[in-house]
């Protein structure tokens, strides 16, 4: 029996909402405030990564991984960082300030001439033209780019 078949049957059984569930309980209790180690028959293993998928199919191709939810059950990161749900443990992300961005855990500047328009921003496709660098431009949100103003304007 592969684990595959394992986390098949139990889907199939219980639903995937309540199997969700269940594997965020888990892996909080064992490896957010535990060891990050299972015992099986009689040996002590680390656990480096758990990987769940919706279909029998998906786990054999190793295609499309479920993202745990641990974030949405447990309050784990300080008020100054956002949790991110990920394949195995959570990230406890930096919320960066305006001209910044985290894709992962810490941030990290747009390019030279660019800025966000929020903070706490998660992907560089938020760093826009920073048109306050250029007179005479203004930021067009439809469009995405610095544009010059008009006559009237500056």
């Amino acid at each position: 029996v592969s684990t595959s078949d394992i986390f098949y049957d139990i889907v199939v059984v219980y639903g995937k909402q309540v199997f969700d569930y269940y594997m965020s309980v888990f892996i909080y209790n064992n490896f957010i405030s535990g060891t990050r180690k299972i015992l099986i028959n009689g040996a002590e293993l680390e656990v480096l990564r758990i990987i769940w998928f919706d279909s029998l199919e998906d786990a054999r191709l190793g295609i499309n991984p479920k993202i745990n939810k641990v974030c949405q059950y447990y309050g784990i990161c300080p008020y100054y960082r956002r949790c991110l749900n990920s394949e195995f443990l959570p990230i406890c992300q930096e919320i960066c300030d305006i001209g910044m961005y985290a894709e992962n855990e810490h941030c990290e500047t747009c390019d030279q001439g660019q800025t966000t328009l929020i903070r706490g921003a998660n992907s560089h496709h938020l760093c826009i033209d920073n048109c306050t660098d250029a007179r005479g431009y203004q930021f067009q949100l439809d469009r995405q780019t610095c544009e010059p103003c008009s006559s009237d304007m500056y």
